[in-house]
């Protein structure tokens, strides 16, 4: 009983995303009106970048998205829709450097 309002805390989430994942987050936001060629321009970009979590989430932070990730058609608006819902979908979640396995780029 007494661990019962201990575990009812909301307790914030460590997390860790590939580039491969952020590049996939990125496809939820058709919801946000956000055409289709600048969502694939950011998604490729996110990939040839690199750009895991944590980068996407200081860029978002520091509001440097616009600069970090040159895409045709990203402005500061659609920047603020992007900022919002990554807000949404991970509030309170503090985010790692994504390392990949050993051996994962090796052919």
């Amino acid at each position: 009983v007494c661990n019962n309002s201990a575990s009812s805390t909301p307790r914030a989430a460590i997390r860790s995303m590939s580039p491969g994942s952020t590049s996939e987050w990125c496809s939820s936001l058709g919801a946000s009106k956000i055409g289709g060629n600048i969502l694939r321009a950011l998604q490729a970009e996110i990939l040839r970048r690199r750009v895991d979590g944590k980068q996407f989430n200081d860029m978002l932070r520091q509001n440097t998205l616009l600069n970090d990730v040159p895409v045709d058609g990203l402005n500061p608006r659609i920047c603020v829709a992007i900022r919002k819902a990554w807000n949404t979908d991970f509030p309170g979640v503090t985010f790692l450097a994504h390392s990949e396995p050993r051996g994962a780029d090796r052919g």
